[in-house]
């Protein structure tokens, strides 16, 4: 059986994070089309203005609401993982941090605090993630290009004639992104198959 091609329109974090999942999926030919592309942290593509990702200071947490349960899989599907890239794969640019919440008027504890050491009860420390986002980008276009995806500049306007996942966040007004989103995008792209 022969791959379905596929091309994701981004190579920024969400981008090259849904490019890599559906590379591993082995159902898909991925290309990803970018106007800018991971370089060097000197490069001028990772200097722009215009493309959001270099420029963001990232770190894990939760969103979601104590009832939001599906989201709450997301959070810690997306947690779970990339604690399993800054313990096994530094090179990653995913570090652990101590987080700590402090709350003037806590009404209810948040849903994480489960996941904390027992007899926390007004503040909230705990293990999160920081991310160097260009060194994650470098990352994440090596871990693709190495597993044999394909990246190239070009318009967008040729790819017609197959699926195109939209991943380019609008230089800082995007959206968030977890490794459960990049699931719930191969997930889509299956079931439009």
């Amino acid at each position: 059986m022969s791959s379905q091609p596929v091309i994701v329109i981004g190579a920024g974090v969400i981008g090259l994070t849904v490019a890599n999942k559906l590379l591993q999926s082995t159902c898909y030919d991925v290309t990803v089309v970018a106007e800018h592309i991971p370089g060097t942290i000197f490069s001028a593509s990772m200097r722009s203005p215009k493309w959001a990702s270099p420029w963001a200071g990232a770190h894990w947490r939760a969103w979601s609401s104590n009832e939001d349960k599906p989201l709450q899989q997301m959070e810690i599907q997306t947690y779970n993982e990339m604690l399993d890239l800054a313990v096994n794969e530094p090179e990653s640019g995913i570090s652990t941090a101590t987080g700590i919440d402090l709350y003037e008027n806590l009404t209810e504890n948040p849903w994480y605090s489960t996941m904390l050491p027992p007899g926390v009860s007004h503040g909230i420390q705990y293990t999160t993630l920081v991310i160097n986002v260009p060194k994650y980008l470098l990352y994440l276009k090596t871990k693709f290009t190495d597993a044999g995806g394909k990246i190239t500049f070009k318009d967008a306007s040729s790819a017609k004639q197959f699926y195109v996942v939209h991943c380019y966040g609008h230089a800082g007004y995007g959206y968030q992104s977890s490794l459960a989103f990049a699931k719930r995008v191969c997930e889509l792209v299956d079931e439009a198959a």
